[in-house]
């Protein structure tokens, strides 16, 4: 089980983490004692540094819609939209740096009409 942490969401993570066994903590700030940061930006690339840390053989991207809109599953009402769409192209910039020397299978399962693929990633497939 991997948790992580939002400054919105630590009122959560304190009454909650007691309950699980088992668990990491993960920031995307400095790491501490018990808690680590596997790099990244948005939560997206953040799961698939991790998922590489692990050395996972195979790796689901869902709903991470990087291209021409913000996807089905993001966050939707933002302040600023286009500041949205600049982070997903870094999010998605840093997807295909991390995976493209990895070796998982990586499937995309995504609600986007627009080829999403990475650059370098060779063991890929969009569904």
């Amino acid at each position: 089980m991997v948790i992580h942490a939002h400054g919105d969401n630590i009122d959560k993570i304190t009454s909650q983490v007691p309950y699980f066994s088992n668990a990491i903590g993960t920031t995307q700030n400095f790491p501490l004692n018990n808690v680590y940061n596997f790099g990244g930006f948005t939560d997206g690339d953040r799961c698939v540094s991790l998922a590489v840390e692990f050395l996972a053989r195979e790796i689901l991207l869902v709903g991470m819609d990087f291209d021409s809109r913000i996807g089905f599953f993001s966050k939707r009402k933002v302040p600023n939209p286009e500041l949205k769409k600049q982070k997903l192209q870094i999010g998605k910039y840093l997807v295909g740096m991390i995976l493209e020397n990895c070796g998982a299978l990586v499937t995309h399962i995504t609600t986007s009409n627009h080829d999403s693929s990475f650059y370098g990633v060779n063991k890929y497939k969009v569904i």
